[in-house]
This record gives structure tokens, C-alpha cells and sequence, in this order.
């Protein structure tokens, strides 16, 4: 199994030895998950398949008769995740004067990282949640959210624009 993309991948095979074979063979049954296709040549292209999919795939020679020779199997391997789209459901929430939470919901892909960035702050982890704290008081901020996966980083960016809370105040002086 060759060139894995997110949306295929190629499958080739070298004719059955002439020693393993019962008569002249009309072709190849290829198996992949619940699919089967036929096919006279010793390549097939698959395309238009899901991202980040598992597959199993099995060739078998078909003769004269119909019947089936053995069956070989390829290694299980899994088409390519899709470069991440920015994050979904991104919320922020004022926790003081001087610091602010943000959540961005769970994508349906493999993340690596949750990336946020407040100013000159960048924080990276594997938690979709980010505290920002020593900010300024009553001041409105805005946060870039993106995600990364073994793809890459996400083709874009969610912005979350949240205000820090009012300072309270301090005791009467005097």
C-alpha cells in the first residue's frame, strides 16, 4: 500500500507465481473493510474515502472457474487526519479583575495541542482549557485559539474577545 492520503491510497500487487496458480487467471478480487472490487490489472487507486480511517485490505487471484486463490493482506494502516479546522465552540470567561478563562470545545480529529494567545502570551498544551492572569483591570482582550494536530496547525482561527472584571475597591484612605 502506497501514496496514504487523507482520501486514499493506492494498493498494488506482482501477478501470482505460476506454481500457485489453478489455470489462467481472470483477474483480482481487492478487499478493503466492506468493500470488494475487481480488478484485471495489478494497481488499484482508491479514492474518495473518509480521513483518518482504518483500513485491511486482502488481494485475491480469480480464475477460470470464479474460484479464489489465496488471499494475502497488507499491514492495517489508516489514511491521513486532515489538516485541522479551527477550534469549535470557544468560550471565554472573565475569573477576576486581572485574569480570564478560556474553553474550546473537543474537535472529532486527534488533537496534539490546544494553542491560545493573549498578547505576547502563547500558551500550548494538551488541554483545551487556558488561564491568562496579571492583566489589567475593566480592559476588554482578545484571544487567537487554534489547534494542531500530525497535520499541522489548524487552517485558521477562532477569536474570543472577553473584558476583565472592574477593579474592586480598596478601603476609604484617611
Amino acid at each position: 500500500v502506497t501514496s496514504i492520503t487523507t482520501r486514499g491510497f493506492i494498493v498494488s500487487w506482482d501477478p501470482l507465481p505460476l506454481l500457485e496458480r489453478n489455470g489462467r487467471i481472470r483477474g483480482y478480487q481487492i478487499t478493503y473493510n466492506t468493500r470488494t472490487v475487481t480488478e484485471s490489472n495489478f494497481t488499484l487507486d482508491v479514492q474518495s474515502v473518509q480521513p483518518n480511517t482504518q483500513f485491511n485490505v486482502t488481494v485475491a487471484a480469480i480464475g477460470d472457474q470464479g474460484a479464489l486463490g489465496p488471499r494475502f493482506g497488507y499491514p492495517t494502516f489508516s489514511t491521513r487526519q486532515l489538516v485541522p479546522s479551527p477550534p469549535l465552540s470557544t468560550l471565554g470567561a472573565t475569573i477576576t479583575s486581572v485574569s480570564v478563562q478560556i474553553s474550546s470545545g473537543s474537535p472529532n480529529w486527534t488533537v496534539r495541542y490546544y494553542c491560545a494567545q493573549l498578547l505576547q502570551q502563547l500558551s500550548c498544551n494538551d488541554s483545551s482549557t487556558f488561564t491568562f492572569s496579571g492583566l489589567a483591570a475593566f480592559t476588554v482582550y482578545t484571544v487567537r485559539t487554534y489547534v494542531t494536530s500530525t497535520q499541522g496547525d489548524s487552517s485558521g482561527f477562532t477569536n474570543v474577545t472577553i473584558r476583565t472584571n472592574e477593579d474592586r475597591p480598596g478601603p476609604p484612605s484617611g
